[in-house]
């Protein structure tokens, strides 16, 4: 079809005009009608089922500064996701374009389908080598069992529904295989992972919006008959009974009824929407999930954003997680411990889990996927790494702890009754407001600041002597006499003094009480100060205890003339001592002292944070404090 071309329905006279320059299918805006059908296959009418998108025909929008207009969607339903491909025509280039949506996730693709030459088997986890510079990791194997179109499209319509599909991700580009065994041919479409924001969309639809239309759908009760309207509409694949309670799937493929035995409450109601990390989410589901081996259950509820997808809040005992999908990660194989943005991971638990009680809507039969799914956690509180793999999909979920009064302050137009906080919970940060980081570098910082300071002032003290006299014991003394220095000055302002007392002892002693007398004021600085020394040999091995010098010293000693007076305690042997008085003396006690104060705060920090952690992992067959 050509561009500007005008077509007409047949069935009900509505005028297109096309807008592409090749497109190869035009169904009528108004009634479904296929009206143009230039593809190598049959295409017959089919109910496009609106969505929850607030993308739609007539969208337009800003890649890598090219203009684009929605025209056209081919809708695919897939058994356990579903993929909206919008063409994509962009006028400046006469070029056509894919843009495929997936629960908020988004790729800006390439126009056309390039083929597989031979044979591939594609299976989770493989890498696929699709050009020079790109690989693909599988992580998700799918089948397609509906197809509906709408608008104009050119491309690729060259598939009928049930085939077998696969997604091929890496941190920048997204692959989408399509395989059909009549055809024994494998194609795949490529493209570049996009945010939405980075889209620039404009003309759409906003959520409340799309929420109106949403009546259009009902889906009974294959138990009690009851007619539920799904607040998701065609991407709700199974949901609880608003009436019965039970459990059922909505597609052909499945006709799953499962009835609870128990019955749980939800906190957070079914339907309320609540603000987290700055984006609005609606509350679409409740489950409980239990895990026998450890006899271990939680709570967990499923959120949606029509922009930004699916999202998880998960409860144990109060204690709240935020989970995210991953768009791509590829964990070092065989390896417990890893580094992700930053953050040292370890495993904390392998486990499968069962649904004992639901209610709400869900996007994929989650009772059976849950059964069939085994689990891996690994942790870096307060962040969560969770990864779900099954025979058909590979998915990654992070996650960050939320406080009570977090979860609280997202649902303001809901009154909450939360579960009271028990214990700490196993992704819990041990402070809020310090991590172990922080503690490090502050005590480098702090330590080397004290120790600069103290160095600083031990370069700038001159350590000047200002007396030295030996004394001896007065003849004929057999008590105690008092002994008195000359008078000798001390300079500037208030500074620090060391007094160095020198005795000549050998296995003996000497003790003395000395008074520093200011002059001026008669001020007194009273010391004492005993001197030791004795040694000999032992069993061969000779021995040392004491020293024959020891030392004083006086803080913040004004400045002026000063004279001390000596009361000495002589032994029999000894008749001798020295005393030597330094002036302005860098004191490094007080370093030391102010070190030890500092690391008061990190010793008990990293004890009471030892402690935590280890009943952190007290309850985890992986733990590091397990020898």
């Amino acid at each position: 079809m050509l561009k500007d071309q005008t077509k007409i329905c047949v069935e009900c006279n509505t005028v297109h005009t096309v807008i592409g320059n090749l497109s190869t299918l035009l169904v009528c805006r108004n009634c479904g009608n296929i009206i143009g059908n230039e593809t190598s296959i049959d295409i017959a009418k089919r109910t496009l089922i609106d969505g929850w998108s607030t993308i739609r025909i007539g969208s337009k929008g800003k890649y890598k500064e090219r203009t684009f207009e929605i025209i056209g969607r081919i809708h695919l339903l897939l058994r356990r996701d579903y993929k909206d491909f919008w063409c994509v025509w962009m006028e400046e280039d006469s070029a056509y374009a894919w843009l495929m949506e997936s629960f908020g996730r988004y790729a800006f693709c390439q126009d056309s389908l390039f083929n597989i030459e031979g044979s591939v088997d594609l299976y989770l986890a493989q890498k696929v080598n699709l050009t020079e510079r790109t690989d693909v990791v599988i992580d998700l194997i799918d089948r397609c069992d509906y197809l509906a179109y709408e608008g104009e499209s050119k491309g690729w319509q060259d598939f009928n529904e049930g085939f077998e599909v696969a997604q091929g991700t890496t941190e920048k580009f997204f692959a989408f295989f399509i395989c059909s065994k009549q055809n024994a041919e494998m194609k795949f479409l490529l493209g570049e992972w996009v945010d939405f924001e980075d889209l620039k969309l404009s003309q759409i639809r906003d959520w409340d919006k799309a929420v109106e239309i949403r009546n259009e759908i009902t889906i009974p009760c294959p138990s009690c008959k009851h007619v539920n309207i799904p607040r998701g509409r065609s991407l709700t694949l199974a949901l609880t009974c608003e009436s019965c309670g039970k459990y059922f799937t909505n597609r052909k493929w499945s006709k799953q009824v499962v009835k609870f035995n128990e019955v749980a409450v939800p906190a957070i109601p079914i339907g309320a929407k609540g603000k987290i990390d700055g984006i609005t989410y609606e509350v679409m589901s409740f489950a409980v999930k239990y895990v026998r081996k450890y006899k271990y259950r939680w709570r967990e509820y499923l959120l949606f954003n029509p922009n930004k997808g699916q999202v998880y809040l998960s409860e144990y005992d109060g204690h709240w997680n935020f989970m995210r999908p991953v768009p791509f990660f590829e964990k070092p194989k065989a390896k417990t411990e890893f580094d992700y943005k930053n953050n040292q991971f370890r495993l904390y638990q392998k486990f499968h889990a069962t649904i004992v009680f639901a209610k709400g809507e869900f996007f994929t039969d989650a009772f059976s996927i849950t059964e069939g799914t085994h689990c891996e956690e690994h942790i870096a509180p307060p962040y969560l790494l969770s990864a779900e793999h099954d025979s058909a999909s590979y998915r990654w979920f992070e996650g960050e702890y939320k406080s009570r009064d977090e979860i609280s302050n997202a649902f303001t137009s809901t009154s909450l009754v939360l579960p009271p906080k028990k214990g700490r919970g196993y992704t819990q940060p041990v402070i809020d407001s310090f991590s172990p980081q922080s503690i490090i570098q502050l005590c480098f910082i702090t330590f080397f600041l004290v120790i600069g300071i103290q160095f600083f002032f031990a370069e700038t003290s001159k350590e000047k002597e200002v007396f030295e006299q030996t004394f001896h014991r007065p003849e004929g003394s057999a008590d105690q006499k008092m002994l008195v220095t000359p008078s000798f000055y001390l300079e500037g302002s208030s500074k620090s003094l060391v007094m160095q007392l020198t005795a000549p002892v050998n296995n003996d002693w000497f003790y003395g009480e000395f008074t520093l007398i200011n002059e001026s004021d008669n001020s007194e600085y009273d010391f004492s100060k005993e001197i030791e020394y004795y040694s000999g040999v032992e069993e061969g091995e000779a021995w040392s205890e004491g020293a024959i010098r020891e030392e004083a010293f006086l803080s913040r000693i004004p400045g002026g003339s000063y004279h001390i007076n000596i009361y000495p305690q002589f032994s029999n042997y000894n008749n001798q001592f020295s005393i030597r008085v330094i002036r302005d003396v860098a004191n490094f006690s007080n370093m030391w002292l102010t070190l030890l104060i500092l690391s008061i705060f990190p010793i008990f920090y990293f004890i009471r944070r030892y402690h935590i952690e280890r009943k952190r992992w007290s309850d985890s067959d992986y733990s590091p404090y397990d020898n």
